[in-house]
């Protein structure tokens, strides 16, 4: 069969030939569960390569946030209001960006195993309303 190229084992063997790379991922949000409220940056590192990062600020998706939660992040929810890209655009540069990464390496993706484990308790109290207009 010509024009057919390698079968699937000369590419399996040069896939697994790539070095990992660990992927460390932040996202910061002004509330503790999505939908309510919204992501508001997200950020990603390969581990050791300080010259592989991503770093997107997003705008809010709705008008509901918590002060506490914007205050961890230390973002101010108008700029982003103005500024931010829509989601969709933050998140396709996101794929991109991971997708890149692809072609030097096989990848290994995290989060904080911290985690902030007590959000969902504190969704109930202290929202607050701002249209993102």
């Amino acid at each position: 069969m010509r024009g057919a190229g390698p079968g699937p084992a000369p590419i399996l063997s040069a896939v697994s030939r790539l070095p990992e790379l660990y992927v460390a991922v932040d996202v910061e949000a002004d509330g503790p569960i999505p939908g309510p409220y919204s992501m508001i940056s997200l950020g990603m590192a390969v581990a050791g390569r300080p010259d592989l990062t991503f770093y997107s600020e997003l705008r809010p998706i709705s008008d509901e946030f918590m002060p506490a939660a914007l205050a961890v992040s230390g973002l101010d929810r108008g700029r982003l209001c103005r500024e931010a890209p829509a989601p969709e655009q933050a998140m396709g540069a996101a794929a991109r960006w991971i997708n890149g990464l692809r072609a030097i390496g096989r990848l290994r993706v995290g989060r904080d195993a911290q985690g902030d484990h007590q959000a969902p308790a504190r969704a109930r109290r202290g929202a607050a309303h701002a249209p993102c207009r």
